[in-house]
């Protein structure tokens, strides 16, 4: 379904990234399967990323990404976690794919090096303070 170009434009215009959520969480290994395998097809298209890291709850947490990571903390399926990881290095692409993906695995170092390695330590520079705002701090106090 999502394996040629056509294909994924019919998954993107039908959403079914929303709908293929649903099974990230399911039981059954061939539907999570399936699903990390539409997600990571899908996630090449530009479309596909601004879906994924659209889909937010109501403490604005991107739901895909949030499920993505719970199932690499599992450490089970190697293909499934293949697929969703590069589907989370396509989205990364995008800076607010990077910005969501980076802050949920903040505390998850060792999925953060898998997924990204050394390819991460510019990126995540950009979020330490510079030391302008460190003079500024130190002028309110």
């Amino acid at each position: 379904m999502s394996i040629n170009h056509e294909g994924k434009d019919e998954c993107i215009n039908h959403k079914v990234i929303a709908r293929t959520y649903d099974y990230l969480g399911e039981k059954s290994k061939e539907l999570r399967l399936q699903a990390s395998l539409i997600l990571m097809s899908c996630s090449i298209h530009l479309e596909g990323k601004h879906q994924i890291v659209n889909m937010k709850d109501e403490h604005s947490n991107p739901l895909i990404i949030v499920a993505i990571i719970k199932i690499l903390q599992s450490q089970q399926f190697p293909v499934i976690r293949n697929n969703l990881k590069v589907c989370l290095t396509n989205v990364s692409e995008l800076p607010l794919g990077f910005s969501d993906i980076t802050r949920q695995l903040i505390e998850k170092i060792s999925i953060l090096d898998e997924v990204f390695g050394p390819r991460a330590v510019k990126p995540l520079h950009n979020f330490l303070p510079k030391l302008s705002e460190y003079d500024q701090m130190l002028q309110i106090d």
